[in-house]
């Protein structure tokens, strides 16, 4: 009776090889003993596959995304029916009623005509006007989406912007989509 060796353990960074059972680096393209390639893990291929589908879907998100801003944006450039309201009749009529100035205002385009009270950017990053109204503390903030007009402003010009009208929050009637269309 042959006696049956045992396997020698596998060092760091060493694979079986499938066909002949030799130890092999991880890297090697081929087995040193019997020239097979090395079966390679499918957990490496898989994992591949799936950040490929994760950054795929992201690029997908991203651009429908950016195509349903630019034709929101278009809409409110081009739109025929605009409602047009000045930037303390907004707030009144917010303050009055919020259920009912939505009804009035929210999700339609709005041309808002009103002076400048501030300049500023949000958490986002994103530029965005403050029309005075006479409620010193709470006016209506205009959020555009780059701020390339807006650093020629300063407070106390009187603007007329166009844009969508957005509900109301914490007090503040805001309007997103923003076109600055007159500055006087």
């Amino acid at each position: 009776m042959h006696a049956v060796q045992a396997p020698a353990p596998l060092l760091k960074g060493m694979i079986k090889c499938h066909t002949c059972g030799a130890a092999i680096a991880k890297s090697a393209r081929t087995c040193p003993q019997c020239g097979a390639p090395p079966k390679r893990s499918a957990r490496g291929l898989l994992a591949f596959l799936i950040f490929a589908g994760l950054i795929a879907a992201v690029v997908v998100v991203s651009q429908q995304s950016s195509e349903e801003k630019q034709q929101r944006r278009d809409e409110v450039r081009t739109t025929v029916s605009v409602v047009d309201v000045t930037a303390d009749q907004l707030h009144k009529d917010y303050n009055a009623n919020e259920v009912g100035a939505d009804a009035t205002y929210k999700d339609k385009v709005l041309r808002v005509t009103g002076a400048v009270q501030g300049i500023k950017k949000g958490i986002t990053d994103k530029p965005y006007l403050v029309l005075w109204t006479t409620n010193e503390f709470s006016g209506v903030h205009a959020n555009f989406d780059n701020d390339g007009v807006l650093g020629t402003l300063k407070v106390g010009d009187h603007v007329t912007v166009q844009c969508r009208g957005a509900g109301m929050i914490m007090g503040s009637p805001m309007l997103h989509d923003c076109v600055l269309q007159i500055r006087w």
